[in-house]
């Protein structure tokens, strides 16, 4: 994964026109390959947190979401991190499509995807490892219930923030400007999603 997902920003250059067609490609080729890793790296979730869910009694198709100690910091975020990863990876074949590309460069698609990788599915894994380790630093336990609270109010607030940045994306509105001379009607459209994030 690391290999292969350090030189891809450039996908967020598709549009420039003075990088090259073969360019654009190799980009894209890389993106596209990122996936590969990040769907490892999800089934391996997935399944370590299945595999838990068996041990401890879980029967069924989805019976062992049920069994799994949700009380439990390290399985929440294991969970809601996974959620997370999904819809943020699907955006990110979204932008590396370099048609799919033209429709939501620059805008504030581009935004949310990044903010629900990196800002949801990776914080709240810092979280949840500083759970792990600090009491091992410092000898005090942590309170599991707080930490289980604040994991579930993370993804919540992420959830909150990056639906309407994808949203408001798809329907045009710009990144990296907070003023926009386009029609009313359009910038109207965005004042809802704008006042809920």
């Amino acid at each position: 994964l690391l290999v292969i997902s350090v030189p891809i920003g450039f996908h967020h250059l598709y549009m420039d026109p003075q990088q090259s067609a073969g360019f654009k490609f190799l980009h894209m080729l890389g993106t596209f390959g990122v996936a590969i890793p990040t769907l490892l790296t999800g089934f391996t979730v997935l399944a370590s947190l299945e595999g838990a869910g068996r041990l401890r009694g879980g029967k069924g198709l989805f019976g062992w979401i049920g069994a799994l100690d949700w009380k439990e910091p390290m399985v929440v975020a294991g969970m809601l991190a996974l959620l997370m990863l999904i819809a943020g990876g699907w955006g990110g074949m979204i932008n590396a499509s370099y048609q799919m590309n033209t429709m939501v460069h620059n805008t504030q698609w581009v935004t949310g995807h990044f903010h629900l990788i990196f800002g949801g599915t990776t914080v709240i894994l810092y979280f949840v490892i500083a759970y792990h380790v600090w009491p091992k630093l410092t000898g005090k336990p942590i309170h599991e219930v707080w930490a289980v609270r604040q994991l579930w109010l993370w993804f919540v607030g992420m959830t909150v923030l990056t639906i309407p940045w994808h949203y408001i994306g798809l329907t045009g509105m710009p990144r990296r400007t907070a003023w926009s001379p386009y029609d009313p009607e359009i910038v109207a459209q965005w004042i809802p999603s704008m006042w809920l994030m």
